[in-house]
């Protein structure tokens, strides 16, 4: 709908929300606007038609924008909604007039659940200060979609039975969440630090706890498990008691979902300090997402050694990546380290390649048809691709994992992108443009250029007619949608304006009124409204001759309408003074 017509455009922000199946969804409304157009002040009703996915009836509006407002509120219902993307249609009417326009919709239960590992190093110097650091990781199904804060605590005594002391805390950035296919990444763990000196001889333990300031706090993030938000005590030996710590190289293994793991082992070292020389018994604990229960230890590590072996088993264990607790004892002394496993099915990096065609837009369309083409390899077995474009943002286009397609792009600059979810970055992206074939683009469409003509001024020998310019007398305001050249009269007329770059349609020769003319061929750019005309045979009006001179053109031998190629005819009768139209065959003069 252009500005010029009486009516409206519905529209919605934000362009999508993502509520929980058991939401009423009275925080997630979406704001419609309607821009009224050509002066309708009129009410507008609104409703909405459920998608056939889903059943959102229990939806409403904050209630129809009537005359003299906006804008109202839609709220979805989504309570016992499933899982999915579902697009929903606001519709407006007044009368016969109406618009729509359709709301995204994901809907999505899941939730986070923020667990943390254990502290490292187990070691300190009495009096030095130590960085201590832990993994905090999003186990859950959904991203945290916030900051969260997260503090340590240390203990005087092991496992945390001596006086506690709370870390000040600090803030920790959105983590996403931990799913199957999925690798280590900082989006989804990261690894917080703090520095500490313990000033005697002693075997404390320190521990962190993610989103919480204190013990008691509940936190700011919906979790599916809020008692899990700290970690384990780590015991820490202070240079001079008597005790040992367990550490493991490398810091990680990747393995195949098939592997025995036997050339993936892990070592695992004893250090004992203060003249421990006991024996170490050594045990593992499951991760809770999956089942290693068949991995082993080639043994303990005795009085007189310093090392063992840890080999992970991962067969039938999905991809993901895994946490698992190495713990020694001896007697009531402890120590733990936790190992990373990475299970990959896959033998090489999913890959993709995308490509986008740019197009031009007709006139009086708002889009054109880009061609859509890609490709990818490797691709996890449990992982999903999508193939989306900005303008706007997140324009879904395909599931599949290859094709080509057609897709609508608007007027300007978009990107195509490629995504498999086993990568945080595309695959792929491809940039494309989209331009007016007349290159003029009103906001809405793209529109004709008459005459082709965008900026010039007017000549007293054109009769109003806007031509190619480089004169700087041009009246344009800057930013105008519209202008005015002031044009000198000719042929007996005044000085008048020529409006919006725009020639005047026919001639002062083709027997119609049309342009600007008062009467037929006379009159606005053919001339004031004199006697007759300038194919009558007569010499009337400010004519120098019969049919000649004054508004007929400057005297020049002969005329257009007597079957002999003269004055600056460029063939019998047309051309030069008698115009381009040869078909017309009617006497008179014609602009240029």
């Amino acid at each position: 709908m252009t500005s010029a017509i009486l009516g409206f455009i519905l529209s919605h922000s934000p362009e999508n929300r993502t509520l929980k199946g058991s939401d009423t969804g009275t925080l997630e409304p979406f704001t419609i606007t309607a821009e009224r157009t050509g002066g309708f002040t009129g009410n507008i009703n609104l409703s909405f038609t459920s998608p056939s996915n889903g059943n959102f009836t229990d939806s409403y509006f904050s209630g129809n924008i009537p005359k003299g407002q906006t804008t109202a509120t839609f709220t979805p219902l989504a309570e016992g909604v499933s899982d999915e993307t579902y697009y929903i249609m606001v519709t407006g009417t007044s009368g016969s007039l109406s618009s729509s326009t359709e709301v995204k919709i994901v809907v999505d239960s899941a939730l986070p659940d923020l667990t943390a590992g254990l502290v490292t190093p187990t070691a300190a110097v009495s009096g030095v200060a130590q960085s201590y650091s832990a993994t905090i990781r999003n186990d859950g199904d959904a991203s945290t979609g916030t900051s969260f804060p997260y503090f340590f605590q240390t203990s005087t005594d092991r496992n945390g039975s001596g006086t506690i002391t709370n870390l000040p805390s600090s803030t920790m950035s959105a983590l996403d969440e931990f799913s199957a296919g999925t690798k280590y990444n900082s989006a989804k763990a990261t690894s917080p630090s703090v520095s500490f000196s313990y000033i005697k001889e002693e075997t404390p333990s320190i521990r962190v706890c993610a989103d919480k300031t204190n013990p008691f706090n509940l936190g700011d993030v919906p979790e599916s498990n809020e008692n899990n938000n700290c970690s384990l005590w780590t015991n820490i030996m202070v240079s001079g008691a008597t005790g040992f710590t367990l550490s493991h190289s490398p810091e990680n293994r990747t393995l195949k979902g098939s592997d025995t793991g036997t050339l993936e082992l892990f070592t695992i070292t004893a250090t004992r300090t203060g003249g421990f020389t006991g024996d170490i018994d050594l045990s593992f604990t499951n991760p809770s997402n999956a089942n290693f229960t068949e991995s082993y230890f080639s043994g303990n590590i005795p009085n007189g050694q310093t090392t063992a072996t840890f080999t992970p088993f991962a067969e039938g264990v999905p991809d993901g990546t895994y946490y698992i607790m190495i713990t020694g004892t001896s007697g009531s002394l402890s120590s733990s380290t936790e190992v990373r496993v990475t299970v990959d099915s896959v033998s090489s990096l999913a890959s993709g390649t995308l490509s986008a065609t740019s197009c031009t837009i007709d006139n009086g369309a708002s889009t054109c048809s880009s061609t859509v083409t890609w490709n990818t390899a490797d691709l996890p077995p449990a992982s999903t691709t999508e193939v989306t474009r900005n303008n706007p943002n997140n324009t879904h286009i395909s599931w599949f994992t290859s094709g080509s397609v057609s897709n609508n792009i608007k007027y300007g600059e978009s990107t195509f992108y490629l995504y498999n979810s086993s990568s945080i970055p595309a695959l792929a992206s491809a940039p494309v443009n989209a331009f007016c074939t007349s290159g003029i683009y009103d906001g809405s469409v793209c529109v004709a250029s008459e005459d082709g003509v965008i900026d010039g001024a007017c000549s007293p020998d054109n009769h109003y007619i806007c031509i190619p310019t480089t004169v700087t007398s041009i009246n344009r305001a800057e930013d105008a949608t519209s202008w005015t050249w002031v044009c000198p009269g000719s042929n007996g007329g005044i000085d008048a304006p020529c409006f919006e770059s725009k020639s005047d349609s026919g001639n002062c020769y083709d027997g119609i009124k049309n342009g600007d003319e008062i009467s037929i061929d006379t009159g606005g750019r053919c001339g004031i409204l004199l006697d007759g005309n300038c194919y009558d045979g007569i010499k009337n009006g400010n004519e120098t001759d019969i049919d000649t001179g004054g508004r007929c053109g400057d005297l020049l031998d002969g005329n257009c309408y007597d079957g002999i190629k003269n004055g600056n005819e460029t063939d019998i009768d047309t051309g030069g003074r008698c115009g381009d139209r040869i078909w017309l065959k009617k006497p008179g003069y014609k602009e240029n």
